[in-house]
């Protein structure tokens, strides 16, 4: 039969149909086209069930950023990588071709690019690394414009940017760029995004479709945004609006986000929220609650975090709040299931404001 159980209200299809099931059953969310079995207390995901949960890599890297180091707020070129399905502190990947903060990240099962950035002005650099070997980055391109806070997106084979501003006045971009991630070469157009745009938001991909939610637009009263809207990565074209993530009654700026091919998630954000809320890629409609963030920090406020993820956990990030230095800490989630987060390990320095990404691949 089919029915509404879970928190987030998905549709599942039990077999067998059981009023009262008993440890070992097995039944099929609809909503993420995954099997799931009931271990005596709850149902869990079964994972590796789809081919799309099958494939990706393990290795998340964390890009760039503002440090502590020799001084609070000082840009970073620093590359650092973890085991994402381990626990443990972050280890030495190599360097950016230059310092910066406030940038965006892509990635393949192979290459991971940064895009973006302040160093110290606005940066159209894109750099690349291969995930698998450790070492510094080299040139890739250039985006069509330069910006700080670009958000990437990837089917694995195409990277898509979108969000982020400009300084002098003040603005935020709709324009939209692409590049081929197993290439090189300059940023083409893409599209643009609805409205006016939108800086400092979360992204997430599934192998077919792009999203980029909350942020702050370019009204001139400043709003901070509450919807998400997607792009269909293979192709070209304008953004749609596919819902909002305002579950809380928050709006989410300074958000960053990581996702598998079926659920995104997203983390906390300015208001000092210290929650996580999730989406399923494949629908349209409204984030549900996930869980809390367990690492509260005095000086971290659950902002300009950045996460990457494997095809079954995700691990989040540094974190900050101008003019304090902010954390290292890291912390992890199964991204299939719902709960707090746990503590992963830490940064080799305190970060915020840079970007992450994996050969998951699915962290931005």
């Amino acid at each position: 039969m089919t029915y509404s159980s879970s928190p987030s209200g998905s549709s599942y299809t039990e077999y067998p149909s059981l009023d009262s099931p008993t440890k070992g059953a097995f039944r099929f969310n609809t909503d993420s086209s995954q099997m799931e079995i009931y271990d005596g207390n709850q149902w869990t995901g079964v994972l590796a069930t789809s081919p799309e949960q099958q494939t990706g890599g393990t290795r998340g890297i964390w890009s760039g950023g503002r440090g502590n180091s020799p001084s609070p707020n000082t840009k970073s070129d620093v590359l650092d990588y973890v085991n994402i399905e381990s626990t443990g502190n972050a280890v030495d990947f190599g360097n950016l071709t230059s310092a910066r903060s406030h940038c965006g990240g892509a990635s393949s099962r192979t290459r991971g690019l940064t895009a973006s950035g302040d160093d110290p002005s606005v940066s159209d650099v894109i750099d690349y690394v291969t995930i698998s070997s450790t070492g510094n980055a080299i040139d890739f391109g250039n985006l069509i414009t330069a910006c700080s806070n670009r958000r990437g997106v990837s089917n694995g084979t195409r990277a898509v940017f979108a969000c982020g501003s400009t300084p002098s006045p003040f603005t935020t971009l709709i324009t939209i760029d692409y590049v081929t991630i197993a290439s090189t070469g300059n940023a083409k157009d893409f599209g643009d995004m609805t409205d006016l745009g939108r800086t400092n938001a979360f992204a997430f991909q599934s192998k077919v479709r792009g999203v980029w939610g909350g942020g702050y637009d370019g009204n001139s009263s400043g709003t901070n945004t509450k919807n998400w809207e997607y792009v269909n990565i293979a192709s070209t074209g304008n953004g749609s609006i596919g819902g909002d993530i305002t579950y809380t009654g928050n709006y989410r700026y300074r958000v960053c986000g990581c996702s598998n091919a079926i659920r995104g998630i997203y983390f906390g954000g300015n208001q000092n929220e210290n929650d996580m809320g999730m989406l399923n890629l494949s629908t349209w409609g409204r984030a549900v609650f996930f869980g809390d963030l367990i690492n509260a920090s005095p000086y971290s406020h659950y902002t300009a975090m950045n996460a990457a993820a494997s095809p079954t956990r995700g691990v989040v990030a540094g974190g900050g709040q101008s003019p304090y230095a902010g954390t290292n800490y890291m912390e992890y989630v199964q991204i299939m299931t719902t709960g707090n987060s746990v503590d992963f390990g830490d940064l080799s320095f305190i970060r915020q404001n840079g970007t992450a990404f994996s050969n998951g691949h699915g962290g931005l």
